[in-house]
């Protein structure tokens, strides 16, 4: 296999998990909209936002950033990285 259909295989495999995932969570919005009064949508908008923004947080990979700076090795670039994996949990 060349490594360019081996690219375009990876490629369509996050970008159809990404698809899914989007597709779900506009599901799950809808299902939600049915089911809850319109002063309760903006709560369940707002810790949607959050659970987001948590989920983006977690996508920093820390972990990857320690080993490929030039500083991983800094005791204060260490300590913020576990800072901010204890903030993720």
């Amino acid at each position: 296999m060349t490594m360019r259909r081996q690219v375009w295989r990876g490629l369509s495999a996050v970008g159809s998990g990404q698809a899914m995932s989007q597709a779900l969570g506009l599901t799950r919005n809808i299902i939600l909209a049915r089911l809850l009064s319109p002063e309760n949508i903006g709560v369940a908008v707002a810790l949607a936002a959050v659970l987001a923004l948590v989920d983006l947080i977690s996508d920093l990979s820390v972990d990857k950033v320690l080993i490929q700076s030039a500083n991983g090795d800094d005791p204060v670039m260490q300590r913020t990285a576990q800072a901010l994996s204890l903030i993720h949990i």
